[in-house]
């Protein structure tokens, strides 16, 4: 009887202090509150209102947009470039700088460059249209917007997730069209056509050969630091022969020049380009007469002859028309040297392309071979120049 009564006091007494205190609330430490305290106070010494509502949250920052922008777009287009790639039917093309440099110019162009920060999700079509149009040559209207539908493409075939072109379901970038030439553009390109066509007739076969003496001329009367280098001059007169682009100079390695032709006449030799050389992209071989040839080695003796009274030894070069203003780091000619003997050395306006054309019109006209242009030379007892160490 008495064990029952206490037990019952003590769950009157248990269920009375619950009441009282509740099980969670937490109650601090002297310590605890005072370290507490301390903090409070300097808050509020610093401007803190303790009747304040605390602020919500700051909501979560929102995600970064994906996809490329037109800066990373002309980056990574530009860097492919550099590389060799491999065409859906397996034609495999080597890096041109010619290339790199047209579409770097392309992007370059202020009011393609103005795009940068525009993310390639957000493009649209007036965009383009309008950045187009701010370019002033309809020639260079046609070749930006060429190169631009070219990277978007690869952008859309290669990485359309990266990019952010998923959604993309057709790439209306192909759509767009150059803006139109004005009647004044059209009207000079007009009289452009007319005074070049003009300016071929006038240039007949015949007047190429007072040009190689000219050439020769002022070849002569050079002296010291002044003087045409080996490659030039003899490259000059290699265009003479050949009729072929000055690419052709600049480009041409010593052990692709061979001296005798299996395939040839007697004492002729070849000379070749590989496919990544020439700009159609396949391998080229030129077959040489016995003067031609005679050219090609008069260039490489003269280098030697020269680098060697200069610098007292001679450089190894893998060019045939090799410059000595880069030694002891020896490239090849320059095409613009090989362009400037003949602004020098005529009285009309005359460039390289130009002769090279007329030389092959003339010579295409009778089965185009290099063999015709050296006849030609023969019947006018015009002599290739013998290499004498200038």
């Amino acid at each position: 009887m008495i064990l029952r009564e206490r037990r019952s006091a003590t769950a009157v007494a248990t269920r009375s202090s619950a009441t009282r205190w509740p099980r969670r609330a937490v109650f601090l430490s002297v310590r605890a509150a005072r370290d507490k305290a301390a903090t409070l106070y300097g808050a509020i010494a610093n401007g803190y209102d303790p009747q304040m509502q605390p602020s919500a949250p700051a909501p979560d920052p929102s995600p970064a947009p994906k996809g490329w922008t037109w800066n990373e777009l002309a980056k990574r287009f530009q860097a492919t470039l550099k590389e060799i790639r491999v065409t859906k039917t397996g034609r495999i093309k080597h890096p041109r700088r010619g290339t790199q440099d047209d579409v770097r110019l392309a992007f370059a162009r202020p009011s393609i460059a103005a795009l940068g920060p525009t993310r390639l999700a957000d493009l649209k079509p007036i965009d383009l249209i309008v950045a187009n149009r701010a370019i002033e040559s309809h020639r260079m209207r046609c070749k930006a917007l060429a190169y631009v539908q070219s990277a978007l493409n690869w952008a859309l075939s290669q990485y359309p997730d990266e990019a952010g072109l998923l959604e993309i379901r057709h790439p209306w970038w192909m759509d767009i069209e150059p803006a139109a030439m004005s009647g004044e553009e059209a009207q000079a390109q007009q009289v452009r056509k007319q005074t070049l066509a003009q300016r071929k007739a006038e240039l007949g076969v015949d007047y190429l050969g007072e040009i190689l003496v000219r050439h020769e001329e002022y070849c002569a009367g050079r002296t010291t630091e002044e003087k045409v280098s080996p490659g030039v001059r003899f490259g000059f007169w290699w265009l003479m022969f050949t009729g072929n682009r000055r690419f052709s100079v600049t480009a041409l390695e010593r052990e692709r020049l061979m001296q005798v032709d299996e395939f040839g006449r007697d004492r002729w030799g070849r000379a070749a380009w590989p496919e990544w050389m020439i700009k159609g992209g396949a391998e080229f071989w030129l077959p040489l007469p016995e003067e031609v040839l005679q050219i090609a080695n008069g260039a490489i003796e003269d280098y030697s002859v020269l680098v060697r009274r200069t610098h007292g030894r001679v450089w190894p070069t893998r060019w045939v028309f090799a410059s000595t203003r880069r030694v002891p780091r020896p490239v090849t000619t320059s095409p613009s040297r090989c362009s400037r003997p003949c602004r020098r050395r005529t009285s009309r306006c005359t460039r390289t392309h130009s002769i090279s054309t007329c030389a092959q019109c003339a010579a295409k006209r009778s089965a185009w071979t290099v063999a015709i242009l050296t006849t030609f030379w023969r019947a006018c007892r015009i002599t290739v120049p013998t290499s004498h160490g200038q």
